[in-house]
């Protein structure tokens, strides 16, 4: 899936970020992180899930959201589902 880019410094997510969906999975066989670049530090973190995906359909039954792991920004194609909790 690539490592996508390096920035050396401070990347600002800002509100309602427009991500352009090319080349994915058809089938991504569960959750699947597509690298979008690495920094030094994320501001805007709070705007991650105002996400809009454009360009190429996600697969039937999956979503698509943006996050943030170990540092990189990645899309999460990830199965739709029921998530229940029980305590």
């Amino acid at each position: 899936q690539g490592e996508g880019l390096t920035l050396e410094g401070t990347f600002t997510i800002p509100e309602g970020v427009t991500v352009e969906l090319k080349n994915i999975p058809s089938d991504p066989d569960g959750k699947l992180d597509i690298p979008v670049l690495t920094a030094t530090a994320y501001d805007g973190l709070e705007n991650l899930s105002s996400a809009v995906f454009t360009g190429e359909a996600v697969p039937t039954g999956y979503r698509a959201s943006l996050r943030v792991v170990n540092g990189t920004l990645v899309v999460r194609l990830k199965p739709a589902g029921m998530m229940l909790l029980v305590r």
